[in-house]
């Protein structure tokens, strides 16, 4: 952002307020107005415009839609009801097992040194697993912890997956999520532990009698039900018309004409990788039509 976006925007006289959150969007008869805080004095201030672009990330867009669409006088009443649905955590996963390899160490390597991929036969996703190196869990040789962390292979997963979850708010106006529990996080997690026995194999051998009882219990573990996403997606999807969705196909909001939204809430469904790339590309889209239809 800082090199390849704001640089320009500079450079354009754009005005950069940093260090300043905003709190609320309301219409005005200039368009909309945004509040916002110096988080460094505490003063409030607010800014306005014809057109405004919304790009808080994949909760923070949604906290602002919710407070804005509560305020039936100068907020976004007529918002769809659709928002805070389709939400996804791009089917993250991350976790730790621990292995009898003793030279897993973290200080050396390629950062993601092994993939997997597994594809469910009655839904729609499929997944890409990695053991990776963490930087982190690199210590000096001499440190007590070195025993334990070469032990320790970390994973990464994501996937295709169903953007079923949805954020809400509670009575007090904090952000709470429904995610229920998916078939593909049994999966993940057996793969997990395959790639961590193949990787014990390295160091020791593994008997054919014992991977297929390590393979018949872990089939009988129940589903994973936690979330842990580095890539919160959706809750205000692209669709093609406000029964769908809070977006349609140029980013801009449904009964809110020039409110436009530009992040990974608008994705309606999960990227299955990283979706910086998406974001952008979406973004850049984005901005291409506001200025096209700006020069008429």
């Amino acid at each position: 952002m800082d090199t390849n976006y704001l640089q320009v925007a500079l450079k354009n006289d754009t005005v950069i307020k940093d260090l300043c959150e905003v709190f609320n969007i309301r219409k005005d008869k200039n368009g909309y107005k945004a509040e916002f805080i110096d988080l460094r004095t505490g003063q409030k201030s607010t800014v306005s415009a014809p057109k405004m672009i919304i790009a808080a990330g994949g909760l923070n867009t949604l906290k602002l839609l919710f407070k804005a669409r509560k305020n039936k006088v100068d907020g976004l009443p007529l918002l769809s009801e659709r928002v805070g649905y389709k939400w996804s955590t791009n089917g993250d996963r991350a976790g730790f097992y621990w292995t009898w390899h003793k030279n897993l160490d973290h200080n050396y390597g390629t950062c993601l040194f092994k993939m997997q991929e597994i594809a469910s036969e009655k839904y729609e996703w499929d997944y890409h697993m990695f053991a990776c190196r963490m930087g982190i869990l690199g210590k000096p040789e001499w440190s007590p912890l070195s025993m334990v962390f070469n032990h320790l292979m970390p994973f990464l997963a994501l996937t295709r997956e169903e953007p079923i979850g949805r954020l809400y708010e509670d009575s007090k106006a904090r952000l709470k999520m429904y995610y229920p529990a998916q078939q593909g996080h049994l999966k993940a997690m057996i793969m997990e532990r395959r790639i961590a026995m193949e990787v014990d194999a390295l160091g020791r051998g593994i008997d054919p009698k014992e991977k297929e009882r390590k393979m018949a219990r872990w089939s009988k573990f129940r589903p994973f039900i936690g979330i842990t996403t580095v890539h919160p997606s959706g809750g205000a999807a692209i669709a093609e018309d406000i029964k769908d969705g809070v977006v349609d196909y140029k980013g801009e909001v449904f009964n809110y004409p020039g409110l436009f939204i530009s992040d990974s809430s608008i994705l309606p469904v999960a990227t299955f990788c990283g979706p910086h790339f998406t974001i952008a590309a979406l973004s850049d889209y984005i901005s291409r039509g506001i200025i096209a239809r700006e020069k008429g």
